[in-house]
């Protein structure tokens, strides 16, 4: 389960408006990540994805590296989707083999087991973080929702013996 920002409208003009926003251009969604292995200082996928119903879709994200943990050999991540498709950050850092830690589905079962066991990751570490998106009315709607608990927790626990947290998180 990912943490973080959830957002909907209150009535159907206002989901609309949310929507709009989301789809648009210049829409910033932000994501945090640990991901598996030392990931490069900034990369992007471009991979398609394929849809529940068999569909070929477009979808494109952009990967950021805030900090590494050597003795785990993770990255922190700052990923940004300019898609919005399923299981997109998850599926487009498992193809270079940076599967997202604490990920069942298309994670690694040894890496996963290993950090629950050693650092408490007992879920997927995946938490939305920053939404920016264009009102309709003018001017832009800009959010952002702390590291949950629970993966600051893991943050500090492998920073303690290797760095520090990146302190904007």
């Amino acid at each position: 389960m990912a943490s973080g920002l959830l957002a909907y409208g209150l009535d159907s003009r206002a989901a609309r408006d949310l929507q709009a926003g989301l789809q648009a251009l210049d829409a910033c969604k932000e994501y945090l990540v640990l991901a598996r292995g030392v990931c490069p200082l900034e990369f992007e996928s471009r991979a398609p994805l394929v849809d529940d119903k068999g569909i070929v879709r477009a979808a494109r994200s952009e990967f950021t590296r805030l900090a590494v943990y050597p003795a785990v050999r993770a990255s922190l991540l700052r990923a940004r989707i300019h898609t919005g498709r399923t299981h997109q950050i998850r599926r487009h850092l498992a193809l270079p083999a940076h599967h997202v830690l604490g990920d069942t589905r298309y994670g690694k079962a040894r890496a996963n087991r290993f950090l629950a066991r050693r650092h408490g990751l007992v879920r997927l570490f995946l938490h939305a973080w920053r939404l920016d998106i264009p009102r309709p009315s003018g001017g832009r709607l800009t959010v952002t929702a702390p590291l949950a608990p629970d993966l600051r927790a893991v943050l500090e626990g492998l920073s303690s013996a290797v760095g520090t947290v990146p302190m904007e998180l």
